[in-house]
């Protein structure tokens, strides 16, 4: 599996690294460590002293990272490369990730306080919309930092973007020793601000979506021969059901499906995905479809 694991060197970035190791060290992994020089922070022209010398240790900084970054993954058995690039961080980090045609690319959030979740760094909000692969945001969790397995929530409302999560689960391997949560969103119909009367059984509807949950969960087992459980979230809206379980439960991570890559797609990135990349406490991984089930 080709991975890009984006760095500046910053405490998000370390926990980015942490979990990609916590994830399954033994797994094939082939990662790229890419750091970028921020053209945009260097003071003056370029051709004066002051701006050379400012751009020579910004250099040198993101090379040390790099450096840092390798050394930590090799040490753990994993094959890594790495370079450093100079230019603006979003779109060296996408044309890096279609030039290398990776699978996932894995970078640090850069905040973790409520506040910093809905606004998130523009960084993590603009490579998670327009990568053209799997995207991982990482986000410092209790179990990243005990022994315990981690606890990954996976979205699944039987829908094809849902399928694709469990298919990149059980192709990456990550699930080794992992405690894994299939969870449904079960949104019922709204009829308070329409003025035709909507008639439905909301029993009706939870036991639908427990049906379908059940079999993915059977399903799930074989193929990952792992523990998975199912859990219905009763709701109104379909990502703040996820979170809700997440901040709940304390998950490590939160799967959820792309669904899509249109110009408005990438634009808005599907309410559901946006919803939890800005609020969800854990790390969020974006399963891109053109990537699942390779």
């Amino acid at each position: 599996m080709k991975i890009l694991l984006a760095t500046d060197g910053s405490d998000s970035s370390a926990l980015a690294t942490k979990l990609l190791l916590r994830l399954n060290p033994m797994a094939t992994f082939d990662v790229h460590v890419l750091s970028v020089v921020n053209l945009a922070v260097v003071p003056g022209p370029l051709e004066l002293d002051f701006g050379a010398d400012y751009l020579k240790q910004l250099n040198t900084q993101c090379q040390a990272s790099v450096d840092k970054t390798i050394k930590s993954l090799t040490q753990a058995g994993v094959a890594a490369t790495g370079e450093v690039v100079q230019g603006h961080p979003v779109a060296v980090i996408v044309d890096r990730a279609k030039e290398l045609g990776v699978d996932l690319v894995v970078m640090g959030a850069q905040g973790h306080s409520l506040l910093a979740r809905v606004l998130l760094g523009s960084v993590s909000d603009y490579v998670a919309t327009h990568a053209p692969c799997s995207v991982l945001v990482v986000r410092d969790t209790p179990g990243l930092n005990s022994d315990a397995p981690l606890k990954i929530a996976a979205g699944f409302d039987d829908s094809a973007p849902s399928h694709n999560v469990l298919d990149e689960l059980v192709r990456t391997g990550w699930n080794k020793g992992a405690k894994i949560d299939l969870v449904n969103s079960a949104v019922l119909p709204m009829d308070n601000f329409s003025e035709i009367p909507v008639q439905f059984d909301p029993q009706e509807i939870i036991v639908a979506h427990e049906g379908a949950l059940a079999k993915a969960v059977e399903a799930a087992k074989a193929k990952l021969g792992s523990a998975v459980t199912g859990s219905v979230e009763q709701c109104a809206n379909a990502g703040y059901g996820l979170v809700a379980f997440v901040e709940r439960e304390k998950s490590d991570i939160l799967m959820v499906g792309d669904t899509g890559r249109s110009f408005m797609a990438r634009f808005f990135l599907g309410s559901v995905s946006r919803s939890v990349l800005h609020h969800s406490p854990s790390s969020v991984w974006i399963v891109r479809a053109s990537n699942a089930g390779k």
